[in-house]
């Protein structure tokens, strides 16, 4: 369940991989003008809802920088996802993505990810080939074991990690979405592809922890894998302006509720809009 929290911050992230086909969406892979600024600092706080009670159980802060890879100049998100200290007895999280890319078509160039969730662990790193069509699994290391190492996988040109996408999406216009769209998009999660589609349900207000938010809705359908389990059900809520952030995410499961909020936004690019 708790894994599942963190997955649930990036997943909005799939409306990036939008197929060529999606012509009324975007024209193409590179990017539109990024809603997004170096220095742009985000915070969310998870909570767990069952009866009567809701919990923080955890928090997911996720940042951006510019930095230099390899003599390249590129953008490096960096995202932290953690429980609470005083659930760390039960189950402890500490997971690190980070993704490079691209300062000029915001594609991502290489992707980090750091598992270390009770006693589980997992290290993955791979590079995304120039050409946009492949990638390297550099090294898939769990519970000390190589499962993976050098290898190569075939990818869509539009193709996102988790926290390339949730920064890809942002340069999207989204404008000509009409409500019961069905949108495809293809997210490489572990090395893996994973095609999914997003219904878009419409405008709704959302009465966040930073303010009443008018935000666009989301809702994934999932495929049964490794990540979700069928029958779950997600909901995502981006702002409905110029930042297009996600404000709340929220999952069913088989027993309670879970809800990721924004609670804290620094250095963005455009004022958030919200209702007064």
């Amino acid at each position: 369940m708790i894994k599942k929290i963190f997955l649930l911050a990036f997943f909005l992230s799939g409306l990036n991989g939008l197929l060529n086909a999606q012509d009324t969406y975007v024209s193409s892979c590179t990017n539109q003008e990024a809603a997004f600024q170096v220095g742009e600092k985000l915070e969310y706080k998870a909570y767990y809802h069952w009866t009567a009670i809701w919990v923080g159980i955890g928090k997911l802060e996720i940042d951006l920088q510019e930095e230099s890879l390899d003599y390249r100049a590129v953008l490096h998100a960096r995202a932290q996802g953690k429980t609470l200290k005083r659930y760390d007895w039960f189950f402890k999280v500490r997971d690190v993505y980070e993704s490079y890319l691209d300062q000029n078509t915001l594609r991502p160039v290489k992707f980090l990810r750091q598992v270390r969730e009770g006693g589980y662990q997992k290290d993955l790193q791979y590079t995304y080939d120039e050409d946009g069509d492949s990638l390297t699994i550099d090294f898939h290391q769990a519970q000390g074991h190589m499962r993976q190492e050098n290898e190569r996988r075939k990818i869509n040109l539009c193709t996102q990690d988790l926290l390339s996408a949730f920064y890809y999406l942002r340069s999207m216009n989204l404008e000509s979405l009409e409500v019961e769209d069905i949108v495809p998009v293809e997210l490489v999660i572990d090395g893996d592809l994973f095609p999914v589609h997003l219904k878009y349900l419409g405008l709704e207000m959302v009465d966040g922890e930073i303010g009443d938010v008018e935000c666009l809705r989301f809702e994934p359908l999932l495929l049964e894998g490794d990540v979700f389990t069928d029958g779950d059900k997600m909901e995502v809520f981006v702002s409905n302006d110029e930042n297009l952030l996600p404000i709340m995410i929220k999952s069913d499961l088989s027993i309670g509720t879970i809800k990721v909020y924004l609670v804290s936004a620094e250095n963005l690019r455009y004022p958030l809009q919200m209702e007064k």
